[in-house]
């Protein structure tokens, strides 16, 4: 009988003893907006964070800290751990989950494939879950894109100055090309004018019926009245 009474008296104090909480294994504490590094993790060996937040949008990011070939699966929960907020699972996670008032969330990262490696993890919130999220990508895609506007516009008033030093090629009568140069019968060269493509002097584009020659290799802009030279070339 004494025995029965020691027995009942041992079932009694473990009844008594407070049972562990399941949130008590999410020991490792994240700071919002801070990344925590270097975390290692194996098949097995589950990770366990916690974070006390304010209501709001928050992002959990998860990365791999090197080239490890891992793959996780994230669970993010309330307090005490009954509901499930958000969860994802792949090889970089960006998760976002909203909180409707103050509270404490635990997250769980679980490696599915790959072999054991270590991992980056936090949780943020506005401009800065964003940069978590696309890291470097965020500096080089919008680099990426100014250079190429300024590549293209480079490239546009090349083709513009080039143009307009270019010019147009014209025929002009045989008193604008020096005597020295004319075509003479028993030569088979044809040479003719350039013009350029727009007057030195008020900038109006010209063509063959804006000038007026005036001499050799030289012309009258009838928009502003400068003088506007040519230059001879062979063909």
């Amino acid at each position: 009988m004494r025995r029965h009474h020691v027995i009942l008296g041992i079932v009694f104090v473990l009844v008594l003893l407070p049972v562990p909480n399941a949130k008590a294994q999410y020991d490792t504490r994240l700071y919002h907006n801070e990344t925590l590094r270097s975390q290692r993790i194996m098949s097995t060996l589950n990770k366990y964070y916690y974070a006390n937040l304010t209501a709001g949008s928050w992002t959990v990011v998860v990365q791999m800290d090197g080239l490890w070939g891992l793959n996780f699966a994230v669970t993010v929960r309330d307090r005490d751990t009954s509901a499930v907020l958000a969860e994802a699972a792949g090889s970089s996670i960006s998760l976002p989950f909203t909180l409707d008032e103050d509270t404490l969330v635990n997250i769980l990262v679980e490696q599915v494939g790959g072999i054991s490696g270590y991992f980056n993890i936090g949780v943020y919130n506005g401009f800065d879950a964003i940069v978590a999220s696309y890291g470097i990508w965020l500096i080089i895609i919008p680099a990426a894109v100014i250079g190429l506007i300024v590549v293209v516009g480079y490239r546009g008033r090349s083709r513009v100055r080039a143009t307009d030093e270019d010019g147009m090629q014209v025929e002009a009568p045989d008193f604008v090309i020096p005597q020295r140069y004319r075509q003479q019968a028993e030569t088979s060269d044809i040479r003719t004018v350039r013009l350029p493509a727009k007057c030195p002097s008020c900038g109006a584009s010209l063509s063959q019926e804006d000038i007026d020659w005036t001499g050799p290799l030289e012309a009258k802009c009838n928009y502003c009245g400068s003088v506007v030279r040519a230059r001879l070339e062979q063909l």
